[in-house]
């Protein structure tokens, strides 16, 4: 199974992930933007000192990437993965569409999601000897539970083909934000979606849950209005039943909201 732990990084609300392979004493860190936060958790979970580690980078904005130089300058045998696309600093692997690489027995699959910055990738990660557990997809700023990232680079077009490809993977996918904007998301998703039953069970539930990840593709098609543009009741609020420009609009009224 892949085995993740979660750090909410402190004093801001940007999540950062260590995927561990117990087996081989190996971990990957998803946006380790507080590299002494971070390193720290490895030695509790015993990957340093002597494991190896691997630095995994969604997109360039500082809060997911600004460890990277700090980190490269103290341990400069760790691998830094991010998309070839992006202006990502300190990127010793560059990554583009399906391209594979391991962390121990695990592996991790590269989905390109150009939009909230133009090289913004996606890490869907997988345990090839557990092919039964779910897999795990580490989504950065281009998804987060119950929402999706600003269009900071990209189009609507470009949103909707990223989503596109998450909605693809199985059901039973973990996902993985790199931000805890839920209950806001939630707040907007009732507004446009206000019988969407989902949505108010996934309200109460956050009441009681303040750290709200993983998030899975099957819940969020159920109550991620970004990830429903071919439900009338979104297509009704946003006016168009194509679902690019119904992406759009959505986008355009949560940016006001």
């Amino acid at each position: 199974m892949v085995k993740v732990d979660i750090i909410p990084l402190p004093n801001c609300d940007n999540y950062c992930y260590v995927i561990l392979d117990p087996s081989t004493n190996t971990a990957g860190v998803i946006d380790p933007a507080n590299p002494a936060v971070v390193t720290a958790r490895l030695e509790q979970l015993g990957v340093l000192p002597g494991g190896s580690w691997k630095v995994l980078t969604t997109h360039h904005h500082a809060d997911h990437a600004g460890g990277n130089n700090e980190i490269h300058a103290k341990y400069p045998e760790v691998p830094i993965y991010g998309g070839k696309n992006d202006k990502i600093a300190s990127v010793t692997h560059p990554l583009d569409e399906n391209d594979e690489f391991a962390i121990g027995n695990l592996k991790v699959q590269v989905i390109n999601a150009p939009c909230h910055t133009l090289g913004h990738v996606l890490y869907y990660v997988t345990d090839p000897a557990s092919p039964s557990t779910p897999a795990a997809l580490f989504t950065g700023d281009t998804v987060f539970v119950a929402g999706v990232g600003k269009f900071f680079e990209g189009t609507p077009d470009m949103m909707h083909a990223a989503l596109a490809k998450v909605k693809a993977l199985p059901p039973t996918t973990q996902i993985y934000p790199g931000h805890e904007y839920t209950v806001k998301n939630l707040q907007f998703a009732a507004k446009v979606d206000p019988q969407n039953a989902d949505v108010a069970a996934k309200i109460q539930w956050c009441s009681q849950n303040p750290i709200t990840v993983p998030s899975s593709v099957d819940q969020e098609l159920r109550i991620n209005p970004f990830m429903r543009c071919d439900s009338p009741a979104i297509q009704q609020v946003t006016g168009s039943t194509d679902e690019i420009k119904c992406l759009g609009k959505l986008r355009e009224l949560k940016n006001n909201a």
